[in-house]
């Protein structure tokens, strides 16, 4: 599948689906260098960093459209 169309400003951050049997769900967020990164996060406060960290020019809280959840937005499963 191609990545192509993602890139830009806009681009969405996925979550991965709500496993009950792993605390963390997999993000994937683009930087502006264009090469997507993966990382596991375990609550809503790492999601938060781990935007901030690799697109700070992106306020999720203000733009709530810009996370596209699998299933389950703002859960984890506390395991």
């Amino acid at each position: 599948m191609s990545t192509k169309h993602f890139r830009g400003p806009l681009q969405p951050i996925y979550v991965g689906p709500l496993n009950p049997l792993d605390r963390h769900r997999q993000v994937r967020v683009e930087p502006p260098s264009g090469t997507p990164i993966w990382r596991s996060t375990a609550n809503e406060a790492d999601l938060l960093a781990l935007v901030a960290e690799i697109r700070p020019d992106l306020d999720v809280k203000a733009h709530p459209e810009l996370i596209h959840w699998i299933s389950d937005p703002w859960t984890w499963s506390g395991v």
